[in-house]
């Protein structure tokens, strides 16, 4: 298992080295009521909580796995961007909070963050295999997708 690199110009693929990224060797601990008022000071990516991504925007509401005051990631594109960011280890984790998905946009994706190693997973919100039976799919809840760290 493992990512591999291939170049822009001349041989490949080459070997991509995952480095352990700084955010995965803290270990975060959100407050015990993080909507308190009095608490100023809004928790920092990286620092409070991981990196993280979400899609679509527009659900930001609803989906706040590390509370309601810790905002996912904005990375422009698709999906795939984010899968990537996800096997890479730049971000802990993807939720795709829509239940109708189109294969063409995940299928690669989820591939790439099963073979980049570790405990790297996707699943759907309930924790099963997410499956590519046609053009669309549909998965329980949204896709959740967490790096190997």
């Amino acid at each position: 298992q493992g990512l591999r690199w291939w170049p822009a110009a001349g041989s490949g693929p080459l070997d991509f080295k995952v480095v352990k990224p700084d955010w995965a060797e803290q270990d975060f601990t959100l407050p015990t009521d993080p909507t308190d008022p009095t608490d100023a000071a809004a928790p920092k990516e990286g620092v409070d909580f991981p990196p993280w991504l979400l899609s679509p925007q527009s659900t930001r509401d609803a989906c706040r796995p590390f509370g309601p005051r810790a905002d996912g990631s904005e990375l422009c594109c698709g999906s795939m961007v984010k899968y990537f960011a996800v096997a890479t280890g730049s971000h802990c984790g993807y939720v795709q909070y829509e239940k109708e998905l189109k294969t063409w946009d995940h299928a690669c994706g989820v591939i790439c963050v099963a073979e980049s190693g570790g405990a790297a997973r996707v699943t759907d919100a309930e924790g099963q295999e997410v499956t590519f039976p046609g053009r669309k799919f549909r998965v329980a809840g949204g896709i959740v997708s967490w790096s190997r760290w």
